[in-house]
């Protein structure tokens, strides 16, 4: 993907930042084997940084990745890039019990100043709890009171309950700051058609040019 990107007019190629961790997910149905064969999964972030030529790295000196596991639940965690231009992207997978979503989220880097910030991923709850749990973590005096959800018109999760019916959420959006706020080409997109490949459905944020 990133080497037919370049082919667009991309002086570069688009940076990959990737960390992969150990994650077998759990079945409802306790009597099935598992389908599960790589227990492994992989939370990736991918920019685009023209400063860069095309003999680059993925990985550019001045980026800082940094990795946030959950401290009780191995299978969760955050992977966030500071990048040059000022912009923090967190990639979270967020656990579904509070108390470890909550030991999570208090050692993510939010924003302490007004350059951007977009947190996105597997929320696994409804936004307004989440941003109370933002809230309470950072006790409000970094910035987050001045953190929005943006969330989607559409359910961005299909679960199957135990009569076989489907029960679709929205427990899937972006969290981004007042800085960014003004440039959100509203909706979020959410791709629905994509078939039985996930329970969950790519959602999609597109912001105008500064």
């Amino acid at each position: 993907m990133s080497d037919s990107h370049t082919n667009l007019g991309l002086t570069s190629k688009p940076l990959i930042h990737v960390h992969v961790y150990s994650r077998k997910p759990s079945l409802m149905d306790r009597q099935r084997d598992s389908p599960y064969f790589d227990s492994n999964e992989s939370l990736v972030t991918i920019h685009y940084n023209p400063c860069l030529d095309s003999s680059a790295q993925h990985i550019s000196p001045d980026d800082r990745v940094l990795w946030t596991p959950c401290p009780t639940d191995a299978g969760k965690g955050a992977l966030t890039v500071m990048m040059t231009s000022g912009l923090t992207v967190v990639n979270v997978h967020v656990p579904y019990d509070n108390q470890a979503a909550t030991l999570l989220l208090s050692n993510i880097p939010w924003p302490e100043n007004s350059n951007g910030f977009v947190c996105v991923g597997d929320m696994n709850r409804y936004s307004k709890g989440l941003m109370k749990m933002i809230a309470e973590v950072t006790d409000d005096k970094r910035g987050t009171h001045q953190l929005y959800p943006i969330k989607t018109e559409k359910p961005t999760r299909v679960g199957l309950e135990h009569d076989g019916t489907h029960n679709k959420t929205f427990i899937d959006y972006f969290v981004i700051s007042a800085s960014l706020k003004g440039l959100v080409n509203y909706p979020a997109i959410v791709f629905d058609d994509i078939g039985d490949i996930s329970d969950h459905y790519p959602i999609l944020l597109e912001f105008k040019d500064q």
